[in-house]
């Protein structure tokens, strides 16, 4: 069983993907398997993949409903100990990132770490708590990009909710942590850059919120909700 999986999704990202694959690559730490599923790109990204294939684990190219769809293709394949998935033109820092990370794993359930988003050519600090309050779960939380969830939570939570088109990693999150109590733990500094403009910064508002929304009334008590509501509201009407 390797330590990690590193699973990559791309349609039609090629810049990006060469970004990342690069970056799963150089690394220093090579107890990994690496998986990149491809839904049929026509840019030029599946040959940059069948370029690398000797290199990469498993390559999955085949259509797909969707982001959560293809992750879900490639968690189908994951043998290693945590899973993290890092998509097209997200990237890990340098060549230290995964050994510096496997230092720091002690058996937990899911461990997550700082990440920087890129912006175009400009890179924003997103340091996460070390303590996941309930505020902080129902107004922020962790991009999936910065976590390393074991396999066996996965086996617990299973696979993510396609019923989610938008926030079926943050579906999943709350399933592992709320549900699952999965035992987290936060590693300080920068090992992941996570690409700006993914599905909910493209995706109308209004659904965004309906799906939140409806994953807050899941796994949160009538009360928080109400309470989170309440400060919505005021935030929104008087600022």
């Amino acid at each position: 069983m390797p330590f990690f999986t590193i699973i990559t999704i791309n349609l039609n990202n090629k810049k990006g993907l060469e970004r990342t694959i690069k970056s799963v690559l150089c690394q220093r730490f090579t107890d990994f398997e690496f998986i990149v599923v491809d839904g049929v790109s026509s840019d030029g990204s599946q040959e940059f993949i069948l370029e690398h294939q000797s290199k990469i684990t498993k390559v999955i190219i085949e259509k797909d409903s969707g982001v959560y769809d293809a992750m879900n293709k490639g968690l189908a394949h994951a043998t290693g100990k945590y899973i993290q998935f890092l998509n097209s033109g997200d990237s890990l820092k340098d060549e230290h990132a995964l050994e510096s990370i496997a230092k720091q794993v002690n058996g937990e359930d899911l461990i997550y770490t700082d990440v920087e988003l890129l912006e175009g050519d400009q890179l924003v600090a997103m340091k996460f708590p070390s303590e996941l309050s309930w505020r902080f779960q129902m107004t922020d939380m962790i991009c999936h990009q910065a976590i390393f969830a074991s396999s066996a939570l996965f086996q617990k939570t299973g696979k993510f909710d396609l019923n989610y088109r938008i926030y079926a990693d943050y579906d999943w999150l709350m399933k592992a942590i709320r549900k699952q109590r999965a035992a987290c733990k936060h590693i300080p500094g920068f090992h992941i850059i996570y690409e700006a403009g993914g599905i909910s910064a493209t995706t109308d508002k209004s659904k965004q919120l309906s799906e939140k929304d409806k994953i807050h009334d899941a796994y949160f008590s009538p009360l928080l909700i109400a309470v989170y509501r309440l400060y919505r509201w005021f935030n929104k009407t008087f600022r």
